[in-house]
């Protein structure tokens, strides 16, 4: 098996829809790697605030949720198991709006500077 790395070592950290967008862009095609396929996104982890551990998964390609995501809501809804913790299971979308209403914040901020902004890059 010949293995090809179409992104760059900075871009593999990131979510796997934001993987999928700049491969779509970028290269024309949907990543359907062992990565980019799996259910949990170990790019989106979370301390679990149930029990503290450093592994509370995000659902890797989750159907959108009213406010998750979205810089035009404060309050994130979120839903049963759109966290999952690898020691004490899903997480209820109660325990998860925190976390996922933070990771929107952050993700709204680092769009907003110029050091994070993804290179535009023209399709023929």
């Amino acid at each position: 098996e010949i293995t090809i790395p179409y992104l760059g070592p900075a871009d593999l950290c990131l979510p796997t829809a934001d993987r999928r967008e700049i491969l779509s862009v970028t290269k024309g095609f949907r990543c359907t790697c062992d990565r980019c396929s799996a259910p949990r996104d170990s790019a989106r982890a979370f301390r679990c605030p149930r029990c503290g551990g450093n592994e509370a998964l995000a659902l890797a390609d989750p159907a959108p949720a009213e406010g998750v995501g979205s810089s035009s809501s404060s309050a994130a809804v979120a839903r049963d198991g759109d966290l999952a913790c690898s020691a004490c299971g899903a997480l209820s979308g109660a325990e998860a709006a925190p976390l996922l209403a933070l990771e929107a914040k952050l993700r709204s901020w680092a769009r907003s500077r110029p050091e994070f902004q993804a290179p535009q890059v023209e399709r023929e």
